[in-house]
């Protein structure tokens, strides 16, 4: 995951590349992407035959191998930690609003992140 913004050798998020990413004018905001519909344990995948050069420099990834999305992330396991790096995300973004995206299946689970907004003081900006 992090396209764009990942260590190219470990594919994990690199704060460098976000900042040098997120900073920019045209970037209004940042959404992080939860249960999107991935199947679990399969994640995405991009074949390798529908990569276009385009696609491989925005994504950050190198032409020729399919490209594999994750079912889950990789920087946080937990809801407080996703708030963790929703603030790191919002700091080297400038300030800049951070929020989710998800698809809740259980009521319990939209709990758990507001119990984890209580509990750290963090707060997301949006939630669609």
């Amino acid at each position: 995951g992090y396209f764009g913004c990942r260590d190219k050798e470990t594919g994990r998020f690199c704060p460098e590349r976000f900042r040098a990413m997120a900073t920019k004018d045209q970037i209004k905001m940042i959404e992080i992407k939860l249960s999107q519909g991935a199947k679990p344990g399969h994640g995405g995948i991009l074949p390798a035959s529908k990569l276009t050069e385009e696609i491989a420099e925005i994504r950050g990834v190198k032409m020729g191998a399919d490209v594999h999305s994750p079912p889950r992330h990789a920087a946080f396991s937990n809801p407080a930690e996703m708030l963790q790096f929703a603030a790191q995300l919002r700091e080297l973004s400038g300030g800049k609003p951070v929020g989710i995206k998800l698809c809740i299946g259980y009521p319990v689970e939209f709990a758990a992140i507001v119990r984890a907004m209580v509990d750290t003081g963090i707060r997301l900006d949006f939630i669609t």
